[in-house]
C-alpha cells in the first residue's frame, strides 16, 4: 500500500477547508466517483469479470450467441463485452437494444449489489456515503460525476432526506441552499433546472435506470478508450462548466477513461482548472492519476491522500469520518460567537481529534457524538419546531422526511440563529469536562445518551420548544423507529432538558409546565408499558449530567 501519512489538521484541513469550515466562500467542488467508493458493497472489477467467466455459457445462451473470449479479468470483461455487442449487431440489434439484452442477461438489471439492495450496513449506509451525502444536502458539492453503476450514493441520499427526481416546482424554495432532491443524469436526460436538487451525472450508466428501460451502459473497451471528440457534446460541455475553476475532488477513481483526461488536458490549455485537486485512493500511484495531476498543475504527491484498505486505520470512511467531525466543530463554534467560553472550549476539544489514519479516531467519542446523537437532537428541534429555517416551514415533510432516520438538517446557517447549535456546543462542552462522561453511547438508540452498565437511557430536549409543539407525533417517529427496537433494555429513563444560551430565561412556572408536557409526550409515545408510565422518567438539568456516571465511578 502507497499510503501517505497526514496528522490532524495541516496539509489535510487545507484540502478539506472547504467542506470544513462553514466561512469559507470557495466554489462547491465537482466530486468524480469510482469503484472505489463502493468497495465492500459490489465486486470489484477482476471480482466481476470471474463471476461472469463462471456464468458465460448462460449469459451467452440467453442472447443466442457465443463469444470466443472468456472474460477471466477486467481487460477482458471489456474485450467480451464489446464481443457480445458486435455479435448481436451482427445478428440485427440496434445499439440500443444490444446493450439492453447485455445488461439483462449479465444480470445487471436485477443484481441486488448494484440496486444497494443487500450488503447493507447495519446503519443503512457505510460513513464515506454518508458524510458525503451530508455535505451534498448542505450544498457543499456542485455536482458529482460517477463512472460506477450502483446505486449506493443514491441509496445514501435517500437515508439523508433527498427524493429522487425534481418535484417541488421551482416555486418552492428551500432553507438556504439546501438540497431537497436528486437528479440522475444520463444519456438522453435534461439538466435538473431546480436549484435545490443535487445533480448525480452517471457516465457509465446505471443499474436502476437500466431496469427501467434507458440503454446508457458503457462496458466496452472501445467505449472505455473513446476519444474526447466521441463523446456526446452535451457531456463534455456540462463536465466542462462543471469542472471549470472548481476544486475537484476523485473518491476511488483511477481515471482509465481516456475522454476525461483529454478534456483535463484540454482545459488546461485555456488555463481553465483549478489548481485545487484532492485525490482520495487506496493506490495513489496509479499512471492515470499521474496525468491528472500533471493537467492540474498539481504534484501528484500534493493532491493525493493514500488511504487504507481493509479495516486497517486510516480508510475512506475514516478519512470522512474526520472531515465531518471537524466540521460538527466548525458548526458549533459558528453558532456560538457570542458565547466567548464556549468558544474556547470547543477549540480545546477539537484540537484533541486524532488523525484520520490514527487507530484512536475510531474510539474517540465525539466522532459517535457528530456522526450519530448530533443529527438525531437537530431533527428533534426541528420537529417540534424549537428551531426554525425560514422561509420553509419547519413542519414540512418535503424538508425533513421523518422516515428516515439519518434525515438531515444542515449544520451550516449563516442567516439565523441557531438555539439547536448552542445547546448541542453546551453539552459537548459538559461531556468533555467530566472523563465519566465520555464513555456515553451514542449510537445504540440515536439520540440518546446510552450506558450499558447503568442501563440508562438521557434523552435530551429542547425545553425552550412551545408546548402546543410537543406532542407524540413529532416524536413517534423517533422512539417507535427500528433504531429503538431494543427499549427493553432501559431500565432508567431520564429526559435531559437542555435550552440555548441565546434564550431568554423562563418564568418557574412556565419551565414547570413545558418539563411536565415533554413527560406525557414521552410516556405517551412508548409502547413499552413500563417507559409509558409517567412517574418512571425523572430529569434533569445539564449540570446534573456528568453526576450520572460518576456516582458509580466513586462507589
Amino acid at each position: 500500500m502507497n499510503m501517505t501519512t497526514f496528522q490532524a489538521g495541516g496539509r489535510l484541513e487545507e484540502h478539506f477547508a472547504g467542506w470544513i469550515d462553514p466561512m469559507n466562500c470557495q466554489k462547491a467542488p465537482i466530486v468524480l466517483i469510482g469503484a472505489g467508493l463502493s468497495f465492500g458493497l459490489v465486486p470489484r472489477a477482476d471480482e466481476y469479470a470471474q463471476e461472469i467467466a463462471q456464468r458465460k455459457i448462460e449469459i451467452e445462451d440467453l442472447m443466442g450467441i457465443r463469444s470466443s473470449i472468456v472474460p477471466y479479468n477486467a481487460k477482458e470483461l471489456y474485450s467480451w463485452a464489446e464481443d457480445c455487442l458486435r455479435l448481436l449487431s451482427m445478428r440485427g440489434d440496434t445499439e440500443e437494444s444490444a446493450k439492453q439484452r447485455l445488461a439483462r442477461a449479465m444480470g445487471i438489471t436485477t443484481d441486488a449489489r448494484f440496486l444497494a439492495q443487500t450488503n447493507i450496513p447495519l446503519r443503512g449506509t457505510t460513513p464515506r456515503h454518508r458524510v458525503l451525502s451530508r455535505l451534498a444536502r448542505e450544498g457543499r458539492v456542485h455536482s458529482f460525476w460517477s463512472f460506477n453503476w450502483d446505486c449506493w450514493l443514491e441509496s445514501a441520499f435517500e437515508a439523508v432526506g433527498m427524493r429522487r427526481g425534481e418535484g417541488g416546482g421551482s416555486h418552492f424554495i428551500a432553507p438556504e441552499s439546501w438540497k431537497l432532491r436528486y437528479h440522475v443524469w444520463f444519456k438522453g436526460e435534461r439538466d435538473p433546472v431546480n436549484i435545490s436538487t443535487q445533480p448525480l451525472f452517471k457516465a457509465h450508466g446505471c443499474a436502476r435506470a437500466l431496469h427501467e428501460g434507458n440503454d446508457e451502459f458503457v462496458i466496452s473497451a472501445s467505449e472505455m478508450d473513446r476519444q474526447l471528440s466521441d463523446q456526446p457534446p452535451g457531456r463534455i460541455d456540462r463536465m466542462k462548466g462543471d469542472i471549470k475553476g472548481r476544486w475537484t475532488v476523485t473518491i476511488g477513481w483511477s481515471a482509465t477513461e481516456g475522454y476525461v483526461k483529454q478534456l483535463f488536458a484540454s482545459m488546461k490549455q485555456s488555463d481553465a482548472l483549478s489548481n485545487h485537486l484532492t485525490i482520495i485512493d487506496v493506490k495513489v500511484d496509479q499512471a492515470g492519476l499521474a496525468e491528472v495531476c500533471h493537467s492540474y498543475g498539481v504534484a501528484p504527491d500534493a493532491a493525493s491522500i493514500g488511504v487504507s484498505g481493509g479495516n486497517a486505520p486510516g480508510t475512506t470512511d475514516d478519512l470522512f469520518l474526520w472531515i465531518q467531525t471537524r466540521r460538527g466543530f466548525a458548526a458549533l463554534t459558528a453558532a456560538c460567537t457570542q458565547h466567548s467560553e464556549l468558544v474556547v472550549d470547543l477549540k480545546s476539544e477539537c484540537s484533541l481529534i486524532p488523525g484520520f489514519d490514527d487507530r484512536a479516531l475510531r474510539n474517540y467519542w465525539c466522532v459517535n457524538f457528530m456522526d450519530c446523537w448530533l443529527p438525531i437532537w437537530l431533527r428533534i428541534c426541528f420537529m417540534v419546531r424549537a428551531q426554525k429555517h425560514a422561509p420553509a416551514s419547519s413542519g414540512s415533510d418535503e424538508i425533513l422526511p421523518v422516515e428516515q432516520r439519518d434525515a438531515h438538517i444542515p449544520w451550516i446557517s449563516l442567516s439565523i440563529e441557531r438555539a439547536d447549535l448552542q445547546a448541542a456546543a453546551r453539552v459537548l462542552c459538559r461531556i468533555s469536562s467530566s472523563l465519566p462522561g465520555k464513555s456515553w453511547d451514542f449510537e445504540t438508540f440515536p439520540g440518546g445518551f446510552w450506558s450499558r452498565s447503568e442501563q440508562r437511557l438521557v434523552l435530551p430536549v429542547p425545553v425552550w420548544a412551545e408546548t402546543d409543539e410537543i406532542s407524540t407525533v413529532s416524536l413517534r417517529s423517533l422512539l417507535e423507529s427500528k433504531h429503538w427496537r431494543d427499549k427493553g433494555r432501559i431500565k432508567n429513563l431520564t429526559v435531559l432538558f437542555l435550552d440555548g444560551p441565546s434564550r431568554p430565561r423562563l418564568s418557574s412556572s412556565e419551565l414547570m409546565v413545558r418539563k411536565e408536557r415533554w413527560r406525557e409526550a414521552l410516556a405517551a409515545s412508548f409502547s413499552h408499558r413500563y417507559l409509558a408510565q409517567q412517574g418512571n422518567i425523572d430529569s434533569i438539568e445539564l449540570d446534573q449530567l456528568p453526576s450520572l456516571l460518576e456516582m458509580r465511578v466513586h462507589s
